[in-house]
Protein backbone atom coordinates (compact mmCIF):
# COMPACT_ATOMS: atom_id res chain seq x y z
CA UNK A 1 0.00 0.00 0.00
CA UNK A 2 0.96 3.64 -0.12
CA UNK A 3 -0.09 6.83 1.65
CA UNK A 4 0.45 10.56 1.23
CA UNK A 5 -0.76 13.78 2.73
CA UNK A 6 -0.71 17.56 2.43
CA UNK A 7 -1.47 20.16 5.09
CA UNK A 8 -1.50 23.92 4.63
CA UNK A 9 -1.65 26.51 7.39
CA UNK A 10 -4.05 29.31 6.44
CA UNK A 11 -4.92 32.60 8.10
CA UNK A 12 -8.19 31.14 9.31
CA UNK A 13 -7.25 27.55 10.06
CA UNK A 14 -5.44 24.56 8.60
CA UNK A 15 -6.55 22.61 5.53
CA UNK A 16 -5.40 19.05 4.93
CA UNK A 17 -5.76 16.40 2.25
CA UNK A 18 -4.74 12.76 2.57
CA UNK A 19 -4.79 9.77 0.24
CA UNK A 20 -3.90 6.10 0.65
CA UNK A 21 -3.93 3.10 -1.63
CA UNK A 22 -3.92 -0.65 -1.12
CA UNK A 23 -3.33 -3.73 -3.21
CA UNK A 24 -4.50 -7.20 -2.19
CA UNK A 25 -4.68 -10.28 -4.45
CA UNK A 26 -4.41 -8.07 -7.50
CA UNK A 27 -7.31 -5.82 -6.40
CA UNK A 28 -6.49 -2.13 -5.88
CA UNK A 29 -8.35 0.28 -3.63
CA UNK A 30 -8.11 3.92 -2.63
CA UNK A 31 -8.98 6.04 0.41
CA UNK A 32 -9.21 9.82 0.64
CA UNK A 33 -9.63 12.30 3.50
CA UNK A 34 -10.27 16.04 3.74
CA UNK A 35 -9.77 17.96 7.00
CA UNK A 36 -10.18 21.53 8.17
CA UNK A 37 -9.42 22.88 11.65
CA UNK A 38 -9.47 26.34 13.19
CA UNK A 39 -8.75 27.20 16.79
CA UNK A 40 -8.53 30.47 18.72
CA UNK A 41 -8.63 31.46 22.38
CA UNK A 42 -12.43 31.71 22.29
CA UNK A 43 -13.65 28.97 19.97
CA UNK A 44 -12.67 26.15 17.64
CA UNK A 45 -14.29 24.40 14.67
CA UNK A 46 -13.34 21.45 12.55
CA UNK A 47 -14.42 19.08 9.80
CA UNK A 48 -13.17 15.68 8.71
CA UNK A 49 -14.55 13.85 5.68
CA UNK A 50 -13.28 10.42 4.66
CA UNK A 51 -14.13 8.28 1.64
CA UNK A 52 -13.10 4.66 1.15
CA UNK A 53 -13.48 2.64 -2.04
CA UNK A 54 -15.14 -0.77 -1.84
CA UNK A 55 -11.86 -2.49 -2.70
CA UNK A 56 -9.71 -0.59 -0.21
CA UNK A 57 -8.15 -2.89 2.39
CA UNK A 58 -7.21 -1.60 5.83
CA UNK A 59 -4.53 -3.37 7.87
CA UNK A 60 -5.91 -4.75 11.12
CA UNK A 61 -9.43 -5.45 9.86
CA UNK A 62 -10.84 -8.96 9.83
CA UNK A 63 -11.20 -10.91 6.61
CA UNK A 64 -14.14 -9.55 4.61
CA UNK A 65 -14.51 -6.48 6.84
CA UNK A 66 -14.64 -3.14 5.00
CA UNK A 67 -14.30 0.47 6.04
CA UNK A 68 -17.48 2.58 5.79
CA UNK A 69 -17.94 4.14 2.36
CA UNK A 70 -18.01 7.58 3.95
CA UNK A 71 -17.46 9.15 7.36
CA UNK A 72 -18.32 12.72 8.31
CA UNK A 73 -17.30 14.37 11.54
CA UNK A 74 -18.10 18.01 12.30
CA UNK A 75 -17.25 19.58 15.65
CA UNK A 76 -17.05 22.96 17.34
CA UNK A 77 -16.43 24.42 20.77
CA UNK A 78 -16.83 27.73 22.58
CA UNK A 79 -14.93 28.78 25.70
CA UNK A 80 -16.71 31.09 28.16
CA UNK A 81 -13.80 31.35 30.54
CA UNK A 82 -14.85 30.70 34.12
CA UNK A 83 -18.44 30.24 32.91
CA UNK A 84 -17.51 26.93 31.28
CA UNK A 85 -17.14 25.40 27.82
CA UNK A 86 -19.67 24.29 25.21
CA UNK A 87 -18.95 21.62 22.59
CA UNK A 88 -21.04 20.32 19.70
CA UNK A 89 -20.32 17.33 17.51
CA UNK A 90 -22.00 15.59 14.57
CA UNK A 91 -21.00 12.17 13.23
CA UNK A 92 -22.27 10.10 10.32
CA UNK A 93 -21.20 6.80 8.74
CA UNK A 94 -22.30 5.29 5.43
CA UNK A 95 -22.05 1.51 6.10
CA UNK A 96 -22.43 0.26 2.50
CA UNK A 97 -26.07 -0.80 2.54
CA UNK A 98 -26.18 -1.75 6.21
CA UNK A 99 -27.82 0.43 8.84
CA UNK A 100 -26.11 3.82 8.76
CA UNK A 101 -24.91 5.49 11.95
CA UNK A 102 -25.75 9.15 12.54
CA UNK A 103 -25.86 11.09 15.79
CA UNK A 104 -25.09 14.44 17.41
CA UNK A 105 -23.77 15.29 20.87
CA UNK A 106 -23.94 18.54 22.83
CA UNK A 107 -21.98 19.02 26.04
CA UNK A 108 -21.29 21.69 28.64
CA UNK A 109 -18.47 21.53 31.19
CA UNK A 110 -17.91 23.79 34.18
CA UNK A 111 -15.12 23.85 36.75
CA UNK A 112 -16.26 23.76 40.38
CA UNK A 113 -14.54 24.54 43.71
CA UNK A 114 -12.17 21.95 45.22
CA UNK A 115 -11.03 20.94 41.70
CA UNK A 116 -14.45 19.52 40.92
CA UNK A 117 -16.20 19.53 37.55
CA UNK A 118 -19.77 19.49 36.24
CA UNK A 119 -20.59 17.86 32.91
CA UNK A 120 -23.93 18.04 31.09
CA UNK A 121 -24.24 15.92 27.98
CA UNK A 122 -27.03 15.35 25.45
CA UNK A 123 -26.87 12.71 22.70
CA UNK A 124 -29.42 12.04 19.98
CA UNK A 125 -29.28 9.41 17.24
CA UNK A 126 -31.01 9.91 13.88
CA UNK A 127 -31.01 6.27 12.74
CA UNK A 128 -32.43 3.05 14.12
CA UNK A 129 -34.69 3.67 17.11
CA UNK A 130 -33.70 7.36 17.11
CA UNK A 131 -32.84 7.30 20.79
CA UNK A 132 -31.82 10.28 22.88
CA UNK A 133 -30.35 10.60 26.33
CA UNK A 134 -29.15 13.26 28.75
CA UNK A 135 -26.47 12.87 31.41
CA UNK A 136 -25.41 14.96 34.39
CA UNK A 137 -22.09 14.11 36.05
CA UNK A 138 -20.33 15.60 39.09
CA UNK A 139 -16.72 14.64 39.82
CA UNK A 140 -14.48 15.58 42.75
CA UNK A 141 -10.91 14.33 43.17
CA UNK A 142 -9.46 13.60 46.60
CA UNK A 143 -5.93 13.64 45.17
CA UNK A 144 -4.17 12.70 41.95
CA UNK A 145 -5.59 9.15 41.83
CA UNK A 146 -8.72 9.04 44.03
CA UNK A 147 -12.06 10.46 42.89
CA UNK A 148 -15.72 10.36 43.81
CA UNK A 149 -18.39 10.97 41.17
CA UNK A 150 -22.15 11.07 40.82
CA UNK A 151 -23.96 10.51 37.53
CA UNK A 152 -27.62 10.84 36.60
CA UNK A 153 -28.66 9.49 33.21
CA UNK A 154 -32.08 9.89 31.65
CA UNK A 155 -33.02 8.15 28.39
CA UNK A 156 -35.77 10.74 27.87
CA UNK A 157 -38.44 8.12 27.41
CA UNK A 158 -42.07 8.62 28.30
CA UNK A 159 -42.19 5.65 30.67
CA UNK A 160 -41.02 6.05 34.24
CA UNK A 161 -38.17 3.56 33.92
CA UNK A 162 -35.70 5.85 32.17
CA UNK A 163 -33.76 7.34 35.11
CA UNK A 164 -30.68 5.77 36.63
CA UNK A 165 -28.31 7.15 39.30
CA UNK A 166 -24.69 6.10 39.87
CA UNK A 167 -22.26 6.76 42.71
CA UNK A 168 -18.66 5.80 41.99
CA UNK A 169 -15.55 5.74 44.16
CA UNK A 170 -12.33 5.04 42.30
CA UNK A 171 -8.59 4.87 42.71
CA UNK A 172 -6.87 4.69 39.35
CA UNK A 173 -3.78 2.62 38.70
CA UNK A 174 -0.47 4.47 39.04
CA UNK A 175 1.85 4.97 36.09
CA UNK A 176 4.23 2.47 37.65
CA UNK A 177 3.58 -0.37 40.08
CA UNK A 178 0.67 -0.31 42.52
CA UNK A 179 -3.00 -0.96 43.26
CA UNK A 180 -6.25 0.44 41.93
CA UNK A 181 -9.90 -0.21 42.72
CA UNK A 182 -13.42 0.84 41.75
CA UNK A 183 -16.80 0.68 43.51
CA UNK A 184 -19.98 1.64 41.63
CA UNK A 185 -23.45 1.66 43.18
CA UNK A 186 -26.72 2.41 41.41
CA UNK A 187 -30.47 2.26 41.97
CA UNK A 188 -30.98 -0.05 38.95
CA UNK A 189 -29.06 -3.17 40.02
CA UNK A 190 -26.00 -2.08 38.06
CA UNK A 191 -23.34 -2.46 40.76
CA UNK A 192 -19.63 -3.06 40.14
CA UNK A 193 -16.69 -3.94 42.36
CA UNK A 194 -13.22 -4.10 40.85
CA UNK A 195 -9.65 -4.53 42.04
CA UNK A 196 -6.51 -4.15 39.92
CA UNK A 197 -2.79 -4.50 40.44
CA UNK A 198 -0.06 -3.32 38.10
CA UNK A 199 3.25 -5.04 38.69
CA UNK A 200 6.64 -5.39 37.10
CA UNK A 201 5.54 -8.21 34.79
CA UNK A 202 1.85 -7.57 34.12
CA UNK A 203 -1.50 -6.04 35.02
CA UNK A 204 -4.09 -8.13 36.86
CA UNK A 205 -7.81 -7.33 37.13
CA UNK A 206 -10.69 -8.85 39.10
CA UNK A 207 -14.31 -7.63 38.71
CA UNK A 208 -17.66 -8.60 40.17
CA UNK A 209 -20.65 -7.23 38.20
CA UNK A 210 -24.21 -7.30 39.49
CA UNK A 211 -26.99 -6.86 36.97
CA UNK A 212 -30.73 -7.56 37.01
CA UNK A 213 -30.13 -10.79 35.07
CA UNK A 214 -27.50 -12.08 37.52
CA UNK A 215 -24.01 -11.67 38.95
CA UNK A 216 -20.81 -12.40 37.04
CA UNK A 217 -17.13 -12.41 38.01
CA UNK A 218 -14.21 -11.74 35.68
CA UNK A 219 -10.47 -12.30 36.03
CA UNK A 220 -7.91 -10.97 33.57
CA UNK A 221 -4.14 -10.88 33.34
CA UNK A 222 -2.24 -8.89 30.73
CA UNK A 223 1.49 -8.81 30.09
CA UNK A 224 4.08 -8.68 27.36
CA UNK A 225 7.43 -9.93 26.08
CA UNK A 226 10.21 -7.77 24.72
CA UNK A 227 13.69 -8.11 23.22
CA UNK A 228 16.39 -5.60 23.99
CA UNK A 229 20.19 -5.75 23.88
CA UNK A 230 20.04 -9.42 22.90
CA UNK A 231 17.95 -10.42 25.89
CA UNK A 232 14.32 -11.62 26.11
CA UNK A 233 12.39 -10.20 29.05
CA UNK A 234 8.87 -10.27 30.51
CA UNK A 235 7.06 -7.02 31.24
CA UNK A 236 3.75 -5.27 31.41
CA UNK A 237 1.89 -5.05 28.09
CA UNK A 238 3.86 -3.08 25.51
CA UNK A 239 1.47 -1.26 23.16
CA UNK A 240 3.95 1.18 21.64
CA UNK A 241 7.55 2.19 22.27
CA UNK A 242 9.50 1.22 25.37
CA UNK A 243 12.81 1.74 27.09
CA UNK A 244 15.07 -0.01 29.57
CA UNK A 245 16.65 2.19 32.26
CA UNK A 246 20.02 0.87 33.49
CA UNK A 247 21.62 2.23 36.67
CA UNK A 248 24.98 0.41 36.64
CA UNK A 249 23.87 -2.55 38.74
CA UNK A 250 22.28 -0.54 41.57
CA UNK A 251 19.02 -2.10 42.82
CA UNK A 252 16.08 -0.25 44.35
CA UNK A 253 16.64 3.04 42.49
CA UNK A 254 13.40 4.87 41.69
CA UNK A 255 12.92 5.75 38.01
CA UNK A 256 10.54 8.46 36.78
CA UNK A 257 9.12 9.10 33.30
CA UNK A 258 7.65 12.58 32.84
CA UNK A 259 7.76 12.93 36.67
CA UNK A 260 5.60 9.82 37.09
CA UNK A 261 7.08 7.06 39.25
CA UNK A 262 7.46 3.96 37.06
CA UNK A 263 9.05 1.64 39.62
CA UNK A 264 12.42 0.66 41.07
CA UNK A 265 15.35 -1.04 39.41
CA UNK A 266 15.72 -4.77 40.03
CA UNK A 267 18.72 -6.75 41.24
CA UNK A 268 20.34 -6.25 37.82
CA UNK A 269 19.93 -2.47 38.08
CA UNK A 270 17.36 -2.36 35.24
CA UNK A 271 13.75 -1.28 34.94
CA UNK A 272 11.49 -1.57 31.89
CA UNK A 273 9.53 1.54 30.89
CA UNK A 274 6.69 0.07 28.76
CA UNK A 275 4.84 3.21 27.63
CA UNK A 276 7.08 5.81 25.97
CA UNK A 277 5.97 8.21 23.24
CA UNK A 278 7.46 7.45 19.83
CA UNK A 279 9.51 10.11 18.05
CA UNK A 280 9.02 12.54 20.96
CA UNK A 281 11.36 13.40 23.80
CA UNK A 282 10.54 11.45 26.97
CA UNK A 283 12.01 12.91 30.14
CA UNK A 284 13.56 10.08 32.21
CA UNK A 285 15.23 10.63 35.58
CA UNK A 286 16.35 8.69 38.63
CA UNK A 287 16.17 9.61 42.33
CA UNK A 288 19.60 10.48 43.75
CA UNK A 289 18.39 9.64 47.26
CA UNK A 290 18.43 5.94 46.33
CA UNK A 291 22.14 6.01 45.48
CA UNK A 292 24.84 5.56 48.15
CA UNK A 293 26.76 8.57 49.42
CA UNK A 294 29.94 7.40 47.68
CA UNK A 295 28.26 7.21 44.23
CA UNK A 296 29.17 9.61 41.45
CA UNK A 297 26.93 10.17 38.42
CA UNK A 298 27.28 12.64 35.56
CA UNK A 299 23.53 13.30 35.16
CA UNK A 300 20.34 12.20 36.90
CA UNK A 301 18.14 13.06 33.88
CA UNK A 302 18.06 12.00 30.23
CA UNK A 303 15.75 12.62 27.29
CA UNK A 304 15.02 9.77 24.88
CA UNK A 305 12.98 9.63 21.64
CA UNK A 306 12.49 5.97 20.59
CA UNK A 307 11.21 4.82 17.22
CA UNK A 308 7.65 3.48 16.94
CA UNK A 309 7.23 0.02 18.49
CA UNK A 310 10.92 -0.21 19.33
CA UNK A 311 13.03 -0.13 22.46
CA UNK A 312 15.67 2.28 23.71
CA UNK A 313 18.50 1.75 26.18
CA UNK A 314 18.75 4.53 28.78
CA UNK A 315 22.02 4.30 30.68
CA UNK A 316 22.81 6.11 33.92
CA UNK A 317 26.51 5.26 34.49
CA UNK A 318 27.26 5.39 38.20
CA UNK A 319 30.78 5.16 39.58
CA UNK A 320 31.39 3.93 43.12
CA UNK A 321 33.91 6.25 44.79
CA UNK A 322 36.47 5.14 47.37
CA UNK A 323 37.13 8.24 49.48
CA UNK A 324 39.91 8.43 52.02
CA UNK A 325 41.00 10.77 54.82
CA UNK A 326 44.80 10.82 54.94
CA UNK A 327 47.34 12.17 57.38
CA UNK A 328 50.33 13.23 55.28
CA UNK A 329 53.78 13.82 56.77
CA UNK A 330 57.08 14.97 55.36
CA UNK A 331 60.28 12.97 55.30
CA UNK A 332 61.33 14.44 58.64
CA UNK A 333 58.04 13.34 60.24
CA UNK A 334 56.46 16.79 60.44
CA UNK A 335 52.86 17.17 59.10
CA UNK A 336 52.44 18.60 55.64
CA UNK A 337 51.80 22.37 56.02
CA UNK A 338 48.18 23.55 55.80
CA UNK A 339 48.91 25.91 52.89
CA UNK A 340 49.92 22.98 50.67
CA UNK A 341 47.86 21.21 48.03
CA UNK A 342 48.04 17.67 46.71
CA UNK A 343 46.90 16.05 43.48
CA UNK A 344 47.03 12.66 41.86
CA UNK A 345 49.85 12.01 39.41
CA UNK A 346 48.78 13.54 36.10
CA UNK A 347 45.48 14.73 37.60
CA UNK A 348 43.95 18.20 37.40
CA UNK A 349 42.02 18.06 40.67
CA UNK A 350 43.69 19.59 43.72
CA UNK A 351 42.91 18.74 47.33
CA UNK A 352 43.66 21.28 50.10
CA UNK A 353 45.64 20.22 53.15
CA UNK A 354 44.16 20.97 56.55
CA UNK A 355 45.58 21.12 60.07
CA UNK A 356 48.09 18.44 61.07
CA UNK A 357 48.50 17.33 57.45
CA UNK A 358 44.92 16.04 57.06
CA UNK A 359 43.62 15.84 53.46
CA UNK A 360 40.41 14.36 52.05
CA UNK A 361 40.65 12.58 48.68
CA UNK A 362 37.27 11.78 47.13
CA UNK A 363 38.35 8.70 45.14
CA UNK A 364 41.31 6.39 45.59
CA UNK A 365 42.49 3.77 43.13
CA UNK A 366 44.19 0.48 44.05
CA UNK A 367 47.49 2.31 43.64
CA UNK A 368 47.29 6.08 43.96
CA UNK A 369 50.33 8.38 43.93
CA UNK A 370 49.80 11.86 45.41
CA UNK A 371 52.04 14.84 44.66
CA UNK A 372 52.30 17.73 47.15
CA UNK A 373 52.57 21.29 45.82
Amino acid sequence: GWAGGWREGLRYGALGLGMAGSSSDGVNGVLGALTYEYSSSGYSVGLRQQWAGRDYRQLGLNEGERLPAGQTNVFGGVSLGRAGNFALGYFKQDRRGEADSEFMALSYQLGLPWRGSLLLNYVQTFTGEKAKAATLALTFPFDERNTVSYQHRNDLKRDGDADVHYLTLQQSLPAGEGWGWRVQLSDREENDLGLAYQGRYGTYLADVLQRSEGTTANLMARGGLGWQSGKLFASRAIDGSFGVAEVSGFAGVRVYAENQLMGKTGEDGKLLLPALRAYEENDIRIDHRDLPMDAEIASLRQKIAPRFRSGARIEFPVKRLRPALLNLVQEDGRPLPSDARVSKTGGKTYYPVGMNGLVYVDDMEDETVLVAL
